[in-house]
């Protein structure tokens, strides 16, 4: 059960790679192949939370050897919601698919990403991490530059030689590690106390795989590849990139420093909370000044990369909450309004803001799903931005945080503003004379709107607090490292 996530993609990917040339069996295949995804997801939640961590080694390796996976209540929290956000992105794909993206291997590649993603979530070993990381990276890289535009290409190398940069310094941090500790297991790490004469070294690798993850995560000051690579591809990997990849990133945050790093230095708290000010503040003033509708929400992407690290940094039950209801909430959000960008192209042929308009009148339901979209991000009720941001400021406030309360509220105003800056230019004012308005098929059109739609309702129902999201995630900010190596170390075999 715990292997499924990872292994279900693969053997679809492989599935999807065979069909070659055969643009509607690929089709057919990708939607099975995320029901599948989904149904073991879903799967795996249950039996976390019914019993408990998951723990499962390939091989007969007993742990720490080989390779291992498990399954708490974060890991499984994070794999359902990357399905609940490939699932409806891959609805949104079919109605944007015209062949080429099949006949370059699009279906198989977003497979192997949600299997590295899932890889990542699980695996419980440093090495391992780092393995997942670079098969998240080779699969994505791909999507980002499929069709080869120049645009597509530049943003993909920035993407690709900042993300080789960080597995450099990661390979260093784990080889630093094993060659002081002798195993790169993190339950096997967190049951071993630190020598005192080792201390200031595994505090330098702390450092290290803080600075990896802080890249992956597009955290202040390396965060400038999210922008120039976030609204360069087509509309679904853009949508699949943004529910997704930042999320991986900061999870190894939240894992590492909870089972081993947060008793081998002391410097990751003041770090986090330091950067995640002028990652909130940046990210957010990027998106005012923009006239482009993804480059606004890539920048917007940066801005809550903010919010979930300034969480991890405050600590404790309510910032681990936070962190992790602002994850479920961005997964969702972000994703919904990138298919909302993508479905503003569709109809009105650019992403310009300048040369879109009157979407209010010709287009009633899409306009109102992205309100509640918008709307949620901006953190207003009774939307899962209200409940992560407004958990995000308690957290904060409780921690004695002031200033960083200060810069949430502050961020969450000038979110409003340029959601307000889509919704008048977009939606709001008549239609330019130089803007052509398509009528897609009915097919097309319900294939355009129920990812929205399912979206929206999954953001409404967290804010509500109706379903499993809130509960997830309160289990999930328990963190509670003991359980997590005795699953590991005691787990049963697959």
């Amino acid at each position: 059960m715990t292997v499924l996530p990872v292994v279900v993609p693969l053997a679809w990917g492989a599935i999807l790679l065979a069909l070659g040339a055969r643009p509607r069996w690929q089709r057919l295949g990708s939607l099975l192949a995320h029901g599948c995804y989904l149904a073991a997801a879903v799967g795996l939640f249950r039996r976390v939370t019914e019993d408990g961590p998951q723990a499962s080694s390939l091989g007969n390796w007993p742990p720490p050897f080989g390779i291992a996976f498990c399954a708490d209540a974060l890991a499984a929290t994070l794999v359902l919601l990357t399905a609940a956000v490939a699932a409806p992105v891959a609805l949104f794909a079919l109605a944007l698919a015209d062949g080429r993206w099949e006949r370059q291997g699009y279906h198989a590649l977003v497979q192997v990403m949600l299997a590295g993603v899932s890889g990542a979530f699980l695996t419980t070993d440093l090495f391992n991490l780092f393995v997942w990381f670079e098969v998240t990276l080779i699969s994505s890289f791909v999507l980002l530059t499929l069709g080869g535009g120049k645009a597509q290409v530049q943003g993909g190398f920035k993407y690709v030689a900042l993300n080789l940069l960080s597995s450099v310094v990661f390979l260093s941090a784990a080889g630093l590690l094993y060659g002081t500790t002798g195993t790169l297991n993190l339950a096997d790490l967190g049951s071993r106390p630190i020598e005192p004469r080792d201390a200031w070294l595994v505090g330098l690798v702390g450092v290290l795989f803080l600075s990896t993850f802080s890249i992956k995560a597009a955290l202040f000051p390396v965060f400038f590849w999210l922008p120039a690579a976030y609204p360069t591809p087509a509309a679904p990997v853009a949508a699949l990139f943004a529910g997704v990849l930042t999320k991986v990133g900061v999870y190894a945050m939240l894992r590492t420093g909870s089972v081993f790093f947060a008793e081998a230095t002391g410097v990751w708290t003041p770090l986090l909370l330091a950067l995640s000010v002028p990652t909130m503040l940046v990210g957010v003033l990027g998106a005012v000044v923009q006239s482009d509708w993804r480059r606004i929400l890539a920048f917007h992407s940066v801005s809550q990369v903010g919010y979930m690290v300034a969480a991890v940094g405050i600590g404790g039950k309510a910032g681990f909450l936070a962190a992790v209801l602002f994850m479920v909430h961005h997964g969702l959000v972000k994703s919904a309004l990138f298919v909302a960008a993508g479905v503003g192209w569709r109809l009105g042929g650019s992403y310009r803001l300048g040369k879109l308009g009157g979407f209010a009148r010709s287009h009633g339901l899409f306009s109102a799903l992205f309100l509640i979209l918008a709307l949620s991000l901006a953190g207003l009720p009774p939307t899962s931005g209200f409940a992560a941001k407004l958990a995000a400021v308690r957290a904060a406030l409780e921690g004695g945080h002031g200033w960083i309360a200060g810069a949430m509220v502050a961020t969450g105003l000038f979110t409003l503003y340029s959601m307000v800056k889509i919704w008048n230019e977009a939606f709001w004012k008549p239609a330019p004379e130089t803007m052509e308005l398509r009528r897609p098929a009915p097919r097309e059109m319900a294939l355009l709107h129920l990812p929205l739609a399912a979206f929206a309702a999954m953001a409404l129902l967290v804010g509500l607090g109706v379903g499993p999201a809130l509960p997830a995630a309160s289990r999930s900010a328990d963190l509670d490292r003991q359980a997590y190596v005795r699953a590991v170390m005691g787990g049963p075999e697959p």
